[in-house]
C-alpha cells in the first residue's frame, strides 16, 4: 500500500524541489528526502602514486625550429621538467642530448635568470636543419610541464633566443608551433614611471 503526503506537505516538496518549476509534478512513490551523507558525492580524485599515474613519458624530443633572428645561433639559458604536483623532475632521473656537439647539460645547471653565456646554451643554426634537443628519462615518468628560459646573454644575442619549436613525447608530436617569449638581454626588466 502507497501512502500519499498530506496536500500541505505536498505544496512545501513541490516549491522545495522544483524551485523555478512549479507545474512539474512530482514523480516518486514517497516525499521523502536523501539525507545529507547519503547525497555527498566527492568528485576528488583518489590520490595516485606516481607509478599509477596515466601519461607516461619516456622520451621528450624538442625540434627547435626558428630563432627570434640571429642569423646562425639558436640557444636557451635553461629547462625545468616538472613532475607530478609539479614538481621539478631530478636531472639525475634522465639523461639530455643534443643534435649538435655542444652539450645540453647547461640547460639543467639550475642558473637560469643569468646574463653568463657560460651559463647558458648556444649552438650553430640553419633553418634548413632544425637542432634538437633529446631527453631520455631512465624510467617512464609523469611529466606535467616543461619551464623554458631563453638565451639572454644581451640585448643583442637574445635575438638568438628559440623563437618557435615542437614538442614530440614517446615519439608523437605533442604541440606543434610552440612560441616562447624573447628574452629582455637584461638580468631583469623595469617599467618605472
Amino acid at each position: 500500500m502507497v501512502s500519499s503526503p498530506s496536500t500541505v506537505d505536498m505544496a512545501a516538496l513541490t516549491e522545495l524541489a522544483l524551485g523555478l518549476t512549479p507545474q512539474r509534478p512530482i514523480t516518486r512513490e514517497k516525499a521523502t528526502l536523501l539525507a545529507p551523507e547519503e547525497s555527498a558525492v566527492s568528485t576528488t580524485p583518489p590520490e595516485l602514486d606516481d607509478d599509477d599515474r596515466p601519461g607516461k613519458v619516456k622520451m621528450l624530443h624538442l625540434e627547435l625550429c626558428e630563432n627570434w633572428g640571429s642569423p646562425d645561433v639558436i640557444g636557451l639559458a635553461g629547462l625545468e621538467l616538472l613532475g607530478h604536483k609539479s614538481k621539478v623532475i631530478d636531472p639525475a632521473t634522465f639523461t639530455i642530448t643534443s643534435s649538435s656537439q655542444s652539450d645540453p647539460q647547461k640547460l639543467l645547471n639550475g642558473k637560469n635568470l643569468t646574463r653568463s653565456a657560460e651559463d647558458m646554451w648556444l649552438i650553430p643554426f640553419d633553418p634548413k636543419q632544425h637542432p634538437t634537443i633529446t631527453i631520455n628519462f631512465h624510467k617512464p615518468t609523469t611529466l606535467t610541464g616543461i619551464s623554458f628560459w631563453n638565451y639572454n646573454s644581451s640585448p643583442e644575442m637574445s635575438y638568438a633566443g628559440v623563437r618557435l619549436f615542437h614538442i614530440f613525447i614517446n615519439s608523437r608530436l605533442a604541440a606543434s608551433n610552440v612560441l616562447l617569449r624573447k628574452a629582455p638581454g637584461e638580468f631583469c626588466s623595469r617599467l618605472l614611471s
